[in-house]
């Protein structure tokens, strides 16, 4: 990218951001016996909560952005769109999620204003997790898919990585993650007094089977759960108030499932204002959000 706009002279006057969207996928090709990613030192890997499976390297070089510094502020995918606003000196008109990071990355800020971060809140999957500060909070299940280890780099040692390559393991790892949301619907439709937003009876209670607290700046990979050891209650406690409160505001809830690559969308009517002429599948598809007129398909302007 840099070689083709550097030649078109855009190069000096070019935003290039590298990012991902999760951590890698740790398993390889069916039977290789490999590994397929690794987010060493972190733990678990894509499909988990754990820090390998969302903490993802990134870098931004452009006109204005100081060259060679390294920041480990907390930095959210929703925080990219007012960044970038921020970058070309301007300001998003409607209330976002996210922050404008341009600051620390142009050097005219010492601190990020995102003190916190919802990494999951999903019934579905009865998972939950929370990053204030130093701490992380999970609660519920934080690897529907049983991701939950470190996994280093090979060195050589190929059979320990057999389980992440085999098909039926895997088919049975999707089996069972999707069975789960699957009764998660089913419960919804059978039981008229439960209420996904409740959250200590949708996602878990705070209690030992159910919280874990991690404190990132001295244990990045997740390894001393300070709940299970009495310490900092009063931090979790008032972490796991806040997602109790935040999952009042939980909207209606789409599911898409996947057995193991053989995509199978639910089938509901959906009630979503400004997509009431669109069916289930249009809906359960990713799309672009604008028609070819440059229209909101959602909003209407």
């Amino acid at each position: 990218v840099s070689t083709q706009s550097t030649g078109k002279k855009m190069y000096d006057n070019t935003i290039i951001i590298f990012t991902g969207d999760n951590g890698g996928a740790v398993q390889g090709p069916d039977d290789s016996k490999s590994l397929g990613g690794t987010n060493f030192p972190y733990r678990g890997a894509k499909w988990t909560i754990w820090e390998g499976g969302v903490k993802v390297p990134a870098f931004v070089t452009g006109p204005g952005i100081l060259p060679g510094v390294v920041s480990n502020e907390l930095f959210h995918i929703t925080d990219w769109l007012p960044t970038i606003a921020g970058f070309v000196g301007t300001e998003t008109k409607q209330e976002l999620d996210g922050f404008d990071q341009s600051g620390i990355l142009m050097g005219t800020a010492n601190k990020t204003e995102r003190q916190d971060l919802i990494l999951e809140l999903d019934p579905a999957y009865q998972q939950a997790a929370y990053i204030k500060g130093n701490y992380k909070l999970i609660v519920g299940d934080p690897a529907p898919k049983p991701y939950n280890n470190i996994y280093a780099p090979l060195t050589g040692d190929l059979e320990r990585y057999e389980s992440l390559n085999d098909p039926d393991s895997y088919r049975e790892w999707s089996v069972a993650s999707n069975t789960k949301a699957r009764d998660f619907i089913k419960k919804i439709a059978d039981d008229k007094t439960f209420d996904f937003r409740n959250f200590p009876e949708a996602i878990g209670a705070f209690e030992q089977n159910s919280v874990q607290l991690y404190d990132l700046s001295i244990d990045p990979s997740e390894s001393d759960n300070q709940f299970s050891k009495g310490r900092f209650k009063d931090v979790a406690k008032d972490m796991y108030d806040f997602l109790a409160v935040k999952s009042k505001d939980l909207g209606e809830m789409i599911f898409y499932l996947d057995d193991n690559r053989d995509i199978e969308n639910s089938k509901r009517d959906y009630n979503i204002p400004g997509l009431e002429d669109w069916d289930s599948d249009q809906i359960n598809k990713w799309r672009p959000w604008l028609d070819e007129t440059g229209e909101d398909k959602f909003l209407g302007k």
